[in-house]
C-alpha cells in the first residue's frame, strides 16, 4: 500500500490475487481494520473465483474488530 502512494496510485485494494498451479490465494484487506485481512486458499480446479470473492465481501461487512 505505500508503494501505491508512492506512485500516486489512487483506490483502495479490494483484494490481491496468487495462482498458483493448483491453487488460487485470496487477500482481502480489511476497510475497517489498518493492518488487518482475510486470506482464503481454493483448489483452482474445484474453486470458484468469483464465489469466493463474492463470500468474503460478505464475510467481511458482517465482521466485528
Amino acid at each position: 500500500m505505500a508503494t501505491m502512494t508512492e506512485l500516486g496510485i489512487k483506490g483502495a485494494i479490494q483484494d490481491i490475487l496468487i495462482t498458483l498451479d493448483d491453487q488460487i490465494h485470496l487477500i482481502r484487506p480489511l476497510r475497517r481494520g489498518e493492518n488487518l485481512f482475510l486470506y482464503l486458499a481454493i483448489d483452482k480446479v474445484k474453486g470458484n473465483l468469483g464465489l469466493a470473492r463474492h463470500r468474503l465481501q460478505k464475510l467481511e461487512s458482517e465482521l466485528v474488530v
